[in-house]
């Protein structure tokens, strides 16, 4: 999903950019200035008020005009001037007779010049146009509504003639009685030879008092720049929509149909094709979830292979005490001789015993399946865990010797485990050895770093996090003895559940038989499940031959802060 809004940001960054480019092209179209004068009426208002201008100069000869126009400039934002029409480009020609009538040119998207015809081969121009700032809006429209009091205090100047006129030149104005405006204007209009803003309705007008008359002139209303920005905003969320809705649209159908992929792996391997993935490559937006489905459907088929594969290697050592069992109790009741029936209820008994041990370590090993690690590690003594085991194996007198070795230049005598799961590796590894050593087993720690799978190319190993560093720091506890060891052949086999020690060819001339492993050893068991919790600590096993003759067993413990609390 993270690709997807990466995609829909840098598309909308692109549409973005566009529009900034194209927008202030079609505005300019539109006749739009950079501000639209506060109010974009103020632009209409002064071409309204230059056909005004226009009229009165076609009653005045070439002197009189030029007198009149020098006269009229002080009054505008801008210098007026008469130019011949076929100076003009031939585009702003064409619009001077078209029939709006004017030209506004544009300097860097500023109004820079305005411009209406004054009969058939001359134009009045305005400009340079004054770019007022904010708010200045009766300086602009100034030399409009002074134009209009000239022309209002003629002596002969009607209201009706005035209105007429403006209303010919399309110019908004407004004859209005001084008592129809509110006081606090009436009474600055009597004060203030300037024109004055006020709002009426919403709506925005320019009032102008007229010397010697019982009126006002009010020029308006004026559009409101909230309306012009309103539409502004329309025009480019529009816009906007319409450039981005395809693009869109194409981007969630690719999305979709990727996801979709991944749906229907899901839905196969929900029907039972556990080899089915999804493909991770090609999925795009989908990749992470492609990826953690893929994931999840190797790690579940390998846990269903693993339990098949269980429930078979059960059932084949289940059969041997139960055949144990069936024969011994037909021949019960064919014995006469006490001592030959007590000799078969012991078989008996031990058939049972190894039922009983087959399920117990079965259960254990289904209880420790959970690849996740463990919550409760702490900082353990490996000597004081050692201690207890050293009583429990060395009641015998002939048995192997449980020593610590803390020789080695980097020996430590701690290491970061669940205390419990600690306890269960270290009493499977010993009791292990403890059947097969001769006269020693020796226990040993060194900090280290976690080797990687090349660095142990040719040993046994099982990794539960693939991605650990090779340089991660660990503690390398070691389980070796002195007894015939396992095999090479037998390394990769050591660690998989169900297959006995004694089952390896390594074994069968053995001149010294393993001891009773119903004390302290088991049905093959035991090895799968210090893997499978040295996994669940994020660490590695290895088998190997030991210097000592027998067997050896390296397991890494990945190490945490020693400041944490140690535990003995």
């Amino acid at each position: 999903m993270k690709i997807l809004f990466l995609k829909c940001a840098l598309l909308f960054t692109i549409v973005s950019f566009i529009s900034a480019g194209a927008f202030p092209f079609v505005i300019g179209r539109e006749h739009f200035n950079d501000r639209d004068r506060i109010q974009s009426g103020l632009v209409r208002l002064q071409i309204a008020g230059l056909r005004l201008a226009a009229q009165k100069l076609q009653q005045l000869d070439a002197q009189q005009q030029l007198d009149w126009l020098n006269d009229q400039s002080s009054n505008w934002p801008g210098a007026l001037k008469l130019l011949p029409v076929a100076e003009l480009p031939a585009a702003e020609q064409s619009q001077l007779q078209s029939r709006t009538g004017f030209v506004c040119r544009y300097q860097h998207g500023f109004i820079e010049y305005v411009m209406v015809p004054s009969g058939p081969r001359e134009c009045l121009q305005l400009g340079p146009v004054l770019t007022f700032s904010y708010g200045f809006v009766e300086a602009e429209a100034r030399g409009v509504l002074l134009l209009l009091r000239e022309l209002a205090t003629a002596p002969a100047a009607t209201p009706e003639q005035l209105q007429a006129s403006a209303d010919q030149c399309r110019l908004p104005m407004q004859i209005r009685r001084p008592q129809d405006l509110p006081a606090e204007l009436a009474n600055r209009l009597l004060t203030s030879e300037q024109p004055v803003t006020f709002f009426e309705n919403d709506q925005c007008f320019l009032a102008l008092s007229v010397p010697g008359k019982e009126y006002v002139i009010c020029a308006g209303p004026l559009t409101k720049i909230r309306e012009v920005a309103m539409s502004v905003m329309y025009t480019s969320v529009t816009a906007n929509t319409i450039m981005l809705a395809p693009f869109l649209a194409v981007l969630f159908f690719i999305a979709s149909r990727r996801f979709g992929r991944v749906e229907k792996a899901a839905r196969l391997f929900s029907t039972g094709n556990l080899d089915v993935r999804a493909d991770e490559h090609g999925a795009g937006e989908a990749a992470a979830l492609a990826k953690t489905f893929n994931q999840m459907a190797s790690r579940t088929a390998d846990s269903m292979q693993a339990k098949t594969q269980l429930l078979q290697l059960v059932s084949h050592e289940l059969r041997t005490p139960l055949a144990r069992l069936r024969f011994a109790l037909e021949l019960l009741d064919s014995s006469d001789n006490p001592q030959q029936k007590h000799r078969r209820l012991s078989t008996i008994n031990n058939s049972l015993d190894d039922l009983e041990a087959i399920v117990s370590e079965v259960l254990d090993f289904v209880r420790n399946e959970r690849s996740t690690r463990l919550q409760s590690q702490v900082w353990l003594s490996i000597p004081e865990v050692l201690q207890a085991f050293q009583v429990s194996f060395g009641n015998d007198q002939d048995a192997p010797q449980i020593v610590w070795n803390d020789d080695a230049a980097e020996s430590v005598d701690q290491v970061y485990a669940d205390r419990r799961a600690f306890q269960h590796v270290l009493r499977n590894l010993i009791g292990n050895a403890w059947r097969y050593a001769h006269g020693s087993i020796q226990v040993s720690a060194c900090s280290g770093r976690l080797p990687s799978p090349a660095a142990l190319n040719g040993s046994n190993t099982a990794r539960i996090q693939q991605q650990t560093a090779s340089d991660q720091p660990c503690v390398c506890v070691t389980v070796e003895d002195d007894g015939p060891g396992i095999p090479v052949s037998g390394h990769s086999e050591a660690l998989t559940p169900l297959v006995s020690l004694t089952e390896q060819p390594g074994f069968t001339n053995s001149v010294s038989p393993p001891r009773n492993r119903s004390q302290h050893g088991g049905y093959g068991m035991g090895l799968a499940i210090v893997k499978r919790l040295v996994e669940q600590h994020g660490g590695t096993i290895a088998i190997d031959t030991s210097s000592l003759g027998g067997c050896r067993v390296r397991t890494w413990w990945p190490s945490q802060n020693s400041s944490e609390e140690i535990i003995s």
